[in-house]
């Protein structure tokens, strides 16, 4: 009995002296970390705003800076006027004719017809009749009224009131009236006179 009871003592021990010595290691290695004083790199602390990284009493470790990708944003297609409702300049040298009759829009430049294309006006007489300038330009926008409801009509150029040449992707039946009184083009067509008619450029329509 005596034995087996200084053996178990012995193992006993022999526990509590190994428990004891993992304890202190971890505790030495704790302690080490906490003290652990990073260096903070040139290259780091690109201003005085990186000195805040140093908090008093302690130390944390300096952030790598990061990167940035700057994309440049895309021009928004939206329907808010891209250009200014007064026309700044007039070029008369430049006109629009758009003939009811033949349902057709002409291009005038120096007395010469530069191109032309078939058109779909209002039914029932509805586009306007006469001499009127483009005042107001939108590269996309929504359409809607009775009956109609119309989202990302492109190169639309007011001549007067609501009433446009613009593009148009509901229908290809040009050279028939079917618009509620704008000037219906194809959306090639449209962008032409987009990019050919400055503001102020003067619209003539007769029959």
């Amino acid at each position: 009995m005596n034995k087996k009871y200084y053996i178990i003592t012995a193992i006993g021990t022999i526990v509590v002296l190994a428990s004891l010595g993992i304890f202190a290691l971890v505790k030495s290695n704790t302690l080490k970390a906490l003290e652990y004083e990073p260096k903070i790199s040139t290259k780091t602390v690109q201003d005085t705003s990186d000195l805040d990284n140093l908090v008093e009493g302690r130390k944390s470790i300096a952030i790598e800076p990061r990167e940035f990708l700057v994309v440049a944003l895309l021009p928004q297609v939206s329907d808010r006027e891209t250009e200014p409702a007064e026309p700044s300049a007039i070029d008369d040298s430049k006109y629009i004719e758009i003939n009811i009759s033949r349902q057709t829009l002409y291009c005038w430049e120096d007395g010469k017809i530069v191109n032309s294309f078939l058109v779909s006006t209002g039914l029932g007489g509805t586009t306007p009749i006469g001499t009127f300038r483009i005042y107001s330009r939108t590269r996309a926008g929504l359409m809607s009224g009775p009956g109609y409801y119309l989202p990302n009509v492109q190169w639309i150029n007011r001549f007067t009131g609501p009433y446009s040449i613009h593009g148009t992707y509901w229908h290809n039946n040009f050279g028939h009236p079917m618009s509620h009184g704008c000037v219906n083009a194809s959306n090639a067509n449209a962008a032409y006179v987009y990019g050919w008619a400055p503001m102020g450029t003067k619209v003539v329509i007769h029959y």
